[in-house]
């Protein structure tokens, strides 16, 4: 009987557990905003922004990129969590924690552009204004 209810939970849950498959490196759009590769290393790098990238981890559960940047003299941060459905939040922040450089985007999504990556952006490119909280 025991086996039974076993493997009565194991079918119950390996549909659910199936349909949440880890994101695989690649060349993705990150919210409209950036483009990004993720490398099978399990790092990142900008490739629509110079001096950005980090590392990623992905799960059944979802996907976590850290990272950093450098723009217009001062240093900054990401975090970037995301559930199954590859949508979540990007939060980016200043290392002088000032609050007119900060962003919350609440609706942030990675849609796969192709598995092979163009290179980094190159320094200069894409060093504008912060996207801005939605």
């Amino acid at each position: 009987m025991r086996k039974l209810l076993v493997l009565s939970a194991l079918t119950l849950i390996a549909p659910l557990s199936a349909s949440a498959a880890p994101l695989k490196a690649g060349w993705y759009d990150l919210a409209g905003v950036q483009q990004i590769c993720l490398k099978p290393n399990r790092t990142w790098y900008g490739v629509t922004y110079a001096l950005w990238g980090g590392g990623w981890s992905s799960g059944k559960a979802g996907t976590a990129l850290y990272g950093t940047f450098t723009n217009f003299g001062f240093d900054g941060n990401d975090s970037i969590v995301l559930g199954p459905d590859d949508t979540g939040i990007w939060q980016e922040w200043t290392d002088d924690f000032d609050p007119d450089n900060t962003v919350l985007i609440r609706d942030a999504s990675l849609t796969l552009l192709g598995a092979d990556c163009p290179p980094p952006a190159a320094e200069g490119v894409g060093r504008g204004p912060m996207p801005a909280s939605r």
